[in-house]
């Protein structure tokens, strides 16, 4: 019964843009319940968030990336970092070691 609880959230393997990954993501944090309040006030906005600090995107707006196509290994990253939210709870933030102040990298 363990094995069936892991894999009832293992990564689609469908996912292939970053607009699959964000739904994705929101609705993993979404259903975690997760707290939100180290940079980010919701579910999307974390997701937006560690999708484009991992891609290393300018976090400032989302909507030009949704439809890009991700690599495999980009793919691979933002599962495991969306997984590590959900499983450790860690904001997002820690996630990528990065946070924004006034718009300042810290």
């Amino acid at each position: 019964m363990q094995e069936r609880d892991e894999n009832k959230h293992a990564m689609p393997k469908d996912l292939r843009t970053i607009r699959d990954f964000l739904r994705y993501a929101v609705t993993e944090f979404t259903r975690a319940e997760l707290f939100f309040g180290h940079g980010a006030t919701n579910a999307l906005d974390e997701a937006a968030f560690l999708i484009l600090e991992a891609l290393s995107l300018p976090i400032d707006d989302i909507n030009p990336w949704l439809d890009a196509r991700l690599t495999g290994a980009e793919r691979e990253r933002l599962g495991d970092l969306i997984a590590a939210r959900v499983k450790t709870r860690k904001p997002a933030a820690y996630l990528v070691n990065k946070a924004y102040i006034q718009g300042l990298p810290f």
